[in-house]
């Protein structure tokens, strides 16, 4: 019996070990010190929120997680996401003005939106607002003839996919443990 049970321990200890070293990237320090240096010498970078969030001025995708705003009216501002004032160039001149080496900007937050057409959902600014182009684009040419840095923040969390078991801070669609292959699915 105890053998029985040594030798289960040791197979499952390797199966979740061998899963979790091949989840894991590991990069030798010294394959990027110089680029590591670059970001501790630049000292000023922008991080910059963007989304439909702005057209009633909330929390981004929190505002509902928290349910500060229902997940159908925070959803409602893809009608009236215009980006009329949004300007990369005068932003990219902020930017360059402030001192900022690098900026960032959110290219799909955890409400799912992407600020881009995305071939991974028709729930993008391009086709389900009234805005209707890339926002990514224009703004990192911009950064880039302004000789700044360009980064992306792309959420991995996606509350509006149907297949994500979280939603609310409070509740979740379901357990992934009885699930397995609906969170496959995302």
């Amino acid at each position: 019996m105890f053998k029985k049970l040594s030798h289960l321990l040791v197979v499952l200890f390797t199966i979740l070990y061998t899963g979790y070293a091949q989840a894991q990237h590991r990069v030798a320090p010294d394959e990027i010190k110089q680029k590591m240096q670059w970001f501790a010498d630049a000292k000023l970078g922008i991080f910059i929120h963007y989304g439909i969030y702005s057209v009633k001025g909330i929390d981004e995708s929190w505002s509902f997680h928290n349910k500060k705003i229902s997940y159908p009216d925070y959803m409602s501002q893809l009608k009236g996401f215009t980006a009329s004032q949004y300007k990369p160039n005068e932003l990219a001149d902020l930017i360059k003005e402030s001192g900022a080496r690098y900026a960032v900007m959110t290219t799909k937050h955890h409400d799912g939106v992407a600020l881009w057409n995305s071939k991974y959902g028709a729930l993008n600014v391009v086709q389900k607002t009234p805005a209707k182009r890339d926002l990514l684009k224009p703004l990192y040419d911009a950064l880039r003839a302004r000789g700044i840095k360009a980064g992306a923040y792309f959420s991995l969390i996606d509350w509006s996919h149907a297949d994500y078991p979280g939603f609310l801070k409070d509740s979740s669609r379901y357990q992934v443990k009885d699930k397995p292959a609906k969170w496959a699915n995302i």
